[in-house]
């Protein structure tokens, strides 16, 4: 038979049952598009969660804390010490003091973090409203929860002076444990009350729902214990990370990388899009058993077509 032939008895089977044509074509698109789309919202949901956790900065960061038994207390010698290591870019050190705000006869608690500029970048932190304070700057950055706590919005706490109380102690944090536990009252354990007001300047975005608030730690180191609660590291490729975390766990660090948990979210969203595609070839193996029934069926109803075709020399 000539080419010609055969489209011209393929596009008359077309014609001829039109209906069977179009809901078999429609299965099979069916069960392609339920693959494609299962295997997508896997992809998606992943880089979506992971790109609200963390930042490509952010990935190449570790964050170092002095272990359980403060043999080790971070100050800035320890900070310098780490800043020297071998594929090193920067370190950001943080501070931490809890304080008591007010504003307009409103008060409450925070975990007030006092920062350099760059643990912003390091961490993978922006603003959603407003800008980060740059070096020696006379402003803080809020989160959302804290501007709800004062009764303002996001837009309206900007530029709004909040007044911070904080209870600072006057020595070493060993000294005040020895001190506990030792002395009978615990009011003569060395605590100073320091005031400050600073000016709001940003508010973080949406994925932080703590009650936090970013100080400048140019601005406090009056009043600051010489001592830092952690310290951030970033090195300068991924493939250096764990060499670096290697050689800072040596010196008798904890160090922990945000990276561990963007694995561990990876392994888990691999192993959805596992399932996603599983239940996906099933639904386009359904749809291939569909397509197979239609042209068995087919071939059956054209036998004595076929065979009279055949004894006229049809290939």
């Amino acid at each position: 038979m000539k080419l010609v032939d055969i489209l011209t008895l393929a596009f008359q089977s077309f014609k001829n049952r039109k209906s069977r044509i179009v809901l078999t074509m429609l299965g099979v698109a069916v069960g392609i598009a339920v693959i494609m789309f299962l295997v997508s919202v896997g992809y998606g949901l992943q880089r979506t969660i992971l790109d609200r956790i963390t930042t490509a900065e952010a990935l190449l960061t570790l964050d170092v804390t002095s272990p359980d038994d403060e043999s080790i207390r971070l100050n800035d010698q320890r900070a310098s010490e780490l800043a020297s290591l071998d594929h090193v870019s920067e370190v950001s050190p943080r501070s931490t003091l809890p304080s008591r705000i007010s504003l307009d006869g409103l008060n409450s608690e925070a975990t007030s973090y006092f920062v350099e500029p760059n643990y912003f970048r390091l961490s993978g932190l922006g603003t959603q409203q407003g800008d980060i304070f740059e070096e020696q700057e006379n402003g803080i950055v809020v989160s959302e929860t804290i501007a709800r706590l004062l009764n303002r919005e996001i837009d309206t706490v900007i530029g709004e002076e909040i007044t911070f109380r904080f209870l600072v102690p006057t020595t070493a944090p060993a000294d005040i444990v020895e001190q506990l536990d030792t002395d009978d009252e615990q009011d003569e354990v060395p605590f100073e009350e320091i005031t400050r007001s600073y000016p709001v300047i940003g508010v973080l975005e949406e994925s932080v729902t703590a009650s936090e608030i970013y100080i400048p730690l140019a601005q406090a180191q009056d009043f600051l214990p010489a001592q830092y609660e952690s310290i951030k590291v970033q090195v300068d490729q991924q493939r250096d990370l764990e060499i670096v975390r290697a050689a800072i766990v040596e010196r008798g660090y904890v160090v922990s990388a945000l990276s561990d948990l963007a694995e561990q979210a990876g392994r888990v969203f691999t192993v959805l899009q596992v399932i996603l595609a599983i239940f996906g070839i099933f639904s386009l193996l359904v749809a291939a058993i569909g397509l197979l029934n239609t042209m068995t069926i087919s071939l059956l109803e054209r036998t004595n077509e076929i065979g009279i075709m055949r004894a006229l020399g049809a290939t």
